[in-house]
C-alpha cells in the first residue's frame, strides 16, 4: 500500500464484504440483516433530559407494594413497574 487512504478503501470494501456476506452460523442472513431483524426494534432513542451523575438514574424504583403502581402486588414473572422492560424478579424484586 502507498498511502493511508489507499489502506481505508481497501479497509471499507473488506467491511462492506463481511457485512454483507451471507453466514452459515447466522442460518443465512448477512450481518446486515441480522441487526435490522433483530437489534433495531429494540433501540430506543435518547432521553430528552441528560443523565445526571450527582441524582442517579432517572428511572425510579418503587417496592412492589406501592400504591404508587396501584397498590397491588407484582408477580415475580410479571413486567416489572419502574417501566425497564424487564421482568420484576430480574429489576426491582432482586
Amino acid at each position: 500500500m502507498k498511502s493511508q487512504k489507499q489502506v481505508q478503501e481497501v479497509m471499507q470494501l473488506v467491511m462492506d464484504l463481511s457485512n454483507n456476506v451471507r453466514l452459515w452460523e447466522n442460518n443465512g442472513f448477512t450481518p446486515h440483516e441480522l441487526h435490522n431483524r433483530v437489534e433495531r426494534p429494540m433501540l430506543r432513542p435518547l432521553p430528552d433530559e441528560p443523565y445526571n451523575v450527582m441524582t442517579g438514574s432517572k428511572t425510579r424504583r418503587a417496592p412492589a407494594t406501592s400504591t404508587k403502581y396501584g397498590g397491588k402486588k407484582v408477580g415475580r414473572n410479571e413486567p416489572c413497574p419502574c417501566g425497564s422492560g424487564k421482568k420484576y424478579k430480574k429489576c426491582c424484586g432482586g
